[in-house]
């Protein structure tokens, strides 16, 4: 039997910090019904990516390089007020986030 559609979907919005040009990420969840307007961000995540780190939702997360990089430019882009969805393609498997 098929799964159905997803009922919710997270989300995140990118924040700018107030002190410095740097930036941090929230999460947010949403019925699939009620969702709000997004934007989806393709990338790949490999064990051979190199990782960063940045700050969301107050913690410091381990992340791929390429995503945090994506960030940066939609930071300096003035692109905060958006949600994004990340997609991730991880050689033969897919996953959001």
């Amino acid at each position: 039997m098929a799964a159905g559609p997803p009922q919710t979907i997270q989300l995140f919005k990118i924040g700018r910090l107030v002190h410095d040009a740097s930036f941090t990420c929230m999460f947010s969840s949403f019925q699939w019904d009620t969702r709000p307007q997004f934007d989806a961000i393709s990338i790949t995540w490999e064990d051979f990516c190199p990782k960063s780190t940045l700050v969301c939702d107050n913690e410091i997360i381990e992340a791929p390089e390429t995503l945090v990089q994506c960030l940066e430019q939609l930071n300096r882009n003035g692109k905060v007020d958006s949600f994004y969805w990340a997609f991730t393609v991880t050689g033969d498997k897919h996953s959001g986030y």
